[in-house]
């Protein structure tokens, strides 16, 4: 068998190498196309209950778009028994400009720009964040924040 493919190979070299270089291409795209799906299927799984965490977005003019009345979200978390926990993440940049913060005192005192996101208490529930320092319900009181040792 291997002999009349040679044979074949050497009398059609143009359609020969086609041939291969098709097949070539066809395996590289299903690859690619294999490792798409893999990242798609394990996305997000970091977080303990993955399999329990949904998005709500709504459909306009055939789009989805993932920004809803805060009213609407609520409802929406409201609605059913089975919904555990909900939350909103609304990034506050889009809709109050720059968030300017300062640090330190006098001559220490340095500024810089972030970017800050509003969310339910419930965030840290759902997400099950592993905290360095405090409690996963900071959020419950006023005026409280959480910073990723990233940003800290």
């Amino acid at each position: 068998m291997l002999r009349d493919f040679l044979f074949v190979f050497k009398r059609f070299r143009t359609s020969g190498l086609l041939n291969v270089i098709g097949l070539s291409a066809a395996f590289a795209a299903f690859i690619m196309m294999m490792m798409k799906v893999s990242y798609e299927y394990g996305f997000d799984r970091c977080h303990p209950a993955a399999d329990r965490i949904y998005r709500v977005d709504l459909v306009r003019d055939g789009r989805p778009v993932n920004i809803l009345p805060r009213a609407f979200a609520d409802a929406i978390i409201a609605s059913s028994p089975q919904i555990e926990e909900g939350t909103i993440v609304m990034p506050l940049d889009e809709w109050l400009g720059d968030n300017y913060f300062t640090t330190g005192e006098g001559a220490e005192r340095r500024g810089f720009n972030l970017p800050v996101e509003a969310c339910y208490p419930a965030i840290t529930r759902i997400f099950g964040f592993d905290f360095t320092e405090g409690d996963a319900d900071c959020l419950a009181a006023p005026l409280q924040v959480i910073i990723p040792q990233s940003m800290a």
